[in-house]
């Protein structure tokens, strides 16, 4: 598999990660710091319902 495919997944599975902790109530605050990510990577994957590739 290669990089690049490795890190689309890794993206793919935060922003389901992302989303799953916005529904049970969490804060883009609160997301970032479970997930140690950052605050404005959070806001992005709440743009977006469904997985965009541009992330």
């Amino acid at each position: 598999m290669s990089k690049a495919t490795q890190r689309r997944e890794r993206r793919i599975i935060i922003h389901q990660q992302v989303w799953e902790l916005r529904r049970e109530g969490l804060s883009g605050f609160a997301i970032a710091k479970k997930l140690g990510i950052g605050v404005t990577s959070v806001f992005r994957y709440l743009r977006h319902p469904q997985f965009q590739n541009g992330y």
